[in-house]
Parts: structure tokens; C-alpha cells; sequence
């Protein structure tokens, strides 16, 4: 996320390592500054939660992240600019540390 926040796109998508169906062009209507999260100016990871399908190990983690068109996060009780602030979702596979959304 704080390579989103800093404006470094190209590097973002390939740290994201995503898969085949998922372009540059998607990263960029996901996260670019006119996108539907963006701007991203600062961000909070808000929880992380490891999904368990049946008696196997986690695969990966959902992060909850709060994300702002703000340098500095709002502070709470900030009424106007929590207003701003979008919660996503974001699945990091343990295995090679690659980002998505949930499944």
C-alpha cells in the first residue's frame, strides 16, 4: 500500500503479482489516482484474519485495509474526511506473497 500511497503504479501491480487475467489497465482502475480507491495518500491496516478450509493449513490471509485520499489518515471523530475513507479487502497467498481480492 505504500508503494500505492507513494504514486509508484508500475511497481505496485508487480509487487501485487498478479494473476494472468488481471492487467495493468485493472490495477489501475482498482488503485490509480482516479480510480474507485484512489487517490491513495495514507492507509491503516484495519485486521487480518487467516481463512481455514476444513482441516487444512491457511493458504493465505485477508487484510482489511482502510485506505485515504489524505496524507495523514484522518483522525477519529474527523466526520468530513472518515467520510473519504474506503475499506478494502485484500487476500496475500502465503506461498509467494502475491495480492488479490478474497476469494
Amino acid at each position: 500500500m505504500q508503494t500505492v500511497a507513494s504514486g509508484n503504479f508500475e511497481l505496485a501491480y508487480q509487487m501485487w503479482k498478479p494473476a494472468p487475467s488481471f492487467s495493468f489497465k485493472d490495477f489501475m482502475e482498482d488503485w490509480g489516482p482516479d480510480s474507485y480507491y484512489g487517490p491513495v495518500k495514507s492507509f491503516r491496516i484495519e485486521s487480518a484474519e487467516e481463512i481455514k478450509h476444513g482441516a487444512e493449513s491457511p493458504s493465505g490471509v485477508v487484510v482489511t485495509v482502510e485506505v485515504s485520499p489524505f496524507d495523514a489518515f484522518p483522525s477519529r471523530g474527523d466526520k468530513a474526511k472518515e467520510s473519504k475513507v474506503k475499506e478494502v479487502r485484500l487476500w496475500v497467498q502465503y506461498k509467494d506473497q502475491s495480492l488479490g481480492y478474497p476469494p
